[in-house]
């Protein structure tokens, strides 16, 4: 049996090792990219799939995914028009969401994060499962459907109250999608797609 991966969705250190390793695996390894995608609702019989960078480039081509930490949106294009937008949920200001351009290196479904904070912390979360997770930056980052949000956009990276699940803070640097968004994401985007994460 292999053992079950876990995966961290914040913004510390912790995880940095982990996403440095799979982010040099792309280079290192004879020239391909890795998804790691889960072949079974428990994870534990997960597959790797390896396609060329060459091939995950030629797919990715033309595909952006843009979100704007101001507005607390994103907006996806591909060659140029744009296809689609909607609101997201992303870090709160303690642990905010980076700024920069990215490439999507690892898509799971379904996923665990598991918190590397410790019980008693602010920060600490008990492990969470979510049905689409597409890392765009090593350490964690990831774009994913949050079935604890019910609301998305402007404030919801702060103090915000949440009408189904009550007061709540932002992500711990993740970019949080409602589920359709996630579903739709992970089909629409493949291993290279560029992120674009702008104040």
């Amino acid at each position: 049996m292999q053992k079950k991966r876990q995966f961290v969705c914040f913004s510390g250190l912790y995880t940095l090792f982990l996403g440095l390793t799979l982010l040099l695996s792309q280079f290192a390894l004879g020239g391909q990219a890795y998804a790691q995608v889960a072949s079974s609702a428990t994870m534990a019989r997960a597959r790797t799939v390896s396609i060329s960078k060459h091939h995950a480039t030629n797919l990715a081509a033309g595909k952006l995914i843009l979100v704007s930490l101001s507005k607390e949106w994103m907006y996806v294009y591909q060659d140029g028009q744009l296809l689609g937008s909607g609101p997201v949920t992303t870090g709160q200001p303690s642990l905010p969401t980076p700024t920069g351009i990215y490439h999507i290196f690892l898509k799971e479904s379904p996923v665990v994060f598991h918190s590397p904070w410790p019980k008693g912390s602010r920060y600490y979360y008990a492990p969470t499962k979510v049905s689409y997770g597409l890392e765009w930056r090593a350490g964690g980052y990831f774009i994913h459907d949050s079935w604890w949000h019910t609301v998305y956009g402007p404030g919801t990276n702060g103090w915000h109250q949440d009408p189904t699940y009550g007061w709540q803070w932002g992500s711990h640097g993740c970019i949080s999608v409602p589920l359709d968004a996630a579903a739709w994401l992970y089909k629409w985007a493949p291993i290279g797609t560029t992120v674009e994460v702008v104040r």
